[in-house]
């Protein structure tokens, strides 16, 4: 994807654009993974598998999107965004209109922005996602926080008050499943109150 090219739907020709990922890097049939804003209202991007989220950039906010802070101190691109009657879509643009940029979503579902090195006159990539395990959507459930400095061989924990919905989905380290509350957990906020028929009382 270059500059000035449009991610999302026109509404008058119902047109939507997104990226797709090759079969593989030498087969540019059409890959398992796309690239695509949501026009359902939410305003989002989201890197899919099929019909399975991966990674998503969060809501535009008028600035950048949530999920991707680094968006609004970068000083290579701008962001625009665009919800009318007509459309609702997005597009790059360099700030410095003699430089380079590109966006690639890889056949293996990686999707990296790329930036010219004038100096060796080569592309590299400066940024990308989904980085590391935590960055996959829903990558440890409900109920539960990810956290690949755990230190635990493990990046997935329950909240406190809870428990793993399946050990032995957890013992395999699949963590989508989520956790459960805990029987008789104190899940309410102080130690001075506890969880009774479901409220937190003193």
């Amino acid at each position: 994807m270059l500059p000035h090219m449009k991610l999302g739907l026109d509404r008058r020709t119902r047109l939507n654009r997104f990226i797709t990922s090759w079969k593989s890097p030498e087969d540019p049939g059409t890959g398992e993974y796309s690239f695509k804003l949501d026009v359902s209202g939410s305003s989002q991007l989201f890197l899919s598998m099929g019909s399975e989220w991966i990674w998503r950039t969060g809501p535009w906010n008028g600035l950048g999107f949530v999920g991707v802070p680094e968006m609004l101190t970068t000083f290579i691109f701008d962001i625009r965004f665009w919800n009318t009657v007509d459309e609702v879509s997005m597009e790059f643009t360099l700030v410095n209109s003699s430089s380079f940029s590109s966006i690639k979503l890889g056949s293996d579902g990686l999707y990296q922005r790329y930036t010219l090195d004038e100096r060796n006159h080569q592309l590299v990539a400066i940024w990308s996602a989904a980085r590391d395990p935590c960055d996959n959507y829903g990558r440890c459930g409900p109920n539960s926080n990810c956290d690949v400095y755990t230190g635990a061989g493990f990046e997935c924990t329950c909240l406190a008050g809870f428990e793993p919905k399946s050990l032995r989905d957890w013992s395999l380290r699949d963590g989508s499943g989520g956790c459960e509350r805990s029987q008789g957990a104190n899940t309410c906020r102080s130690e001075a109150t506890r969880c009774i028929d479901g409220t937190c009382q003193r």
